[in-house]
């Protein structure tokens, strides 16, 4: 049974100790397991003081998630942007550890947007620099007990790495900490085949997202769920899964994740209908939530 959590991007951005305090609450009355946590800028929650409220209501922390926007790059950058960026993902791994969360995930490579063509000999390049920029970072999770979980993302959000294919070659000859977060809503657009893909990741994967292929609740789209969690089950992956949505009724993220319509009667709605299919599927239908009113 995979413990089941959700990023609090599903209500608020930024994630900070007061939008923490207003929504851990709530997340463990839905019946939710974990939580997921984004850090935007440093210093937006305490880690003590979130792994103590998380602990207060039953929760673990399941990840937490890495936030690249421009100026947040480990390739084809300036140095000193390459360095504030090794800085931003130390601080993350720091706050991992601390709040007792198993894996820092996201597009830890470049910018979420920036898009450049590249050729063979120059994405090789740009991986080799990707390699060389973590190696800290991965020796200090390491040290920490904490796993980078290396996102793939959609072409329109990057163009470093798309597909699970690539991101294995990304991560090639970095230590075991580092891995791969699995994203399907990325996948549903990249991959051919999401199940082969996901096969493919096998002992790699660190870390899993979830959500509908419009972004919404898991359940509510075209996405074959049993294949994927029979698929996820064969790769050993035993960690939680966890659903990434957004409001739009947050300018910043709206736009950050284009989301430009509300993709479930409430944000309350798309986080309880997911999990209650994502029970149903997993085979714990006791623990369904109620829909909010």
């Amino acid at each position: 049974m995979y413990a089941v959590g959700v990023n609090p991007w599903v209500w608020a951005s930024p994630v900070d100790d007061a939008a923490l305090a207003e929504l851990i609450p709530r997340i463990a009355s839905f019946g939710f397991d974990a939580v997921e946590l984004p850090i935007e800028q440093p210093g937006d929650w305490d880690p003590v003081r979130t792994r103590d409220l998380l602990a207060a209501h039953g929760l673990a922390a399941a990840g937490v998630c890495a936030v690249t926007p421009p100026g947040r790059d480990l390739v084809d950058a300036a140095p000193a942007v390459v360095e504030s960026t090794v800085a931003y993902l130390l601080g993350c791994v720091a706050s991992a550890a601390a709040v007792g969360a198993p894996c820092v995930g996201g597009p830890v490579y470049a910018s979420v947007g920036r898009t450049w063509r590249m050729s063979p000999a120059a994405r090789t390049e740009c991986y080799a620099q990707f390699r060389r920029a973590l190696a800290p970072v991965a020796d200090r999770a390491g040290e920490s007990g904490v796993s980078i979980g290396v996102e793939a993302l959609n072409r329109y959000e990057t163009s470093v790495v798309n597909t699970v294919e690539q991101t294995i070659e990304l991560i090639d000859g970095l230590p075991p900490s580092v891995g791969i977060m699995i994203d399907t809503y990325h996948m549903n657009i990249e991959e051919a085949d999401p199940y082969a893909a996901l096969a493919a990741a096998g002992p790699h994967v660190k870390h899993v997202q979830v959500s509908g292929t419009d972004r919404g609740a898991p359940g509510a789209d075209h996405f074959d769920w049993p294949r994927f969690f029979t698929t996820l089950r064969a790769t050993g992956y035993r960690g939680a899964v966890c659903i990434e949505s957004f409001t739009a009724q947050n300018a910043t993220i709206a736009t950050a994740a284009s989301i430009w319509r509300p993709l479930a009667p409430s944000q309350d709605r798309l986080a309880t209908d997911g999990l209650r299919h994502l029970r149903k599927i997993l085979g714990d239908p006791h623990r369904t939530p109620t829909p909010p009113g």
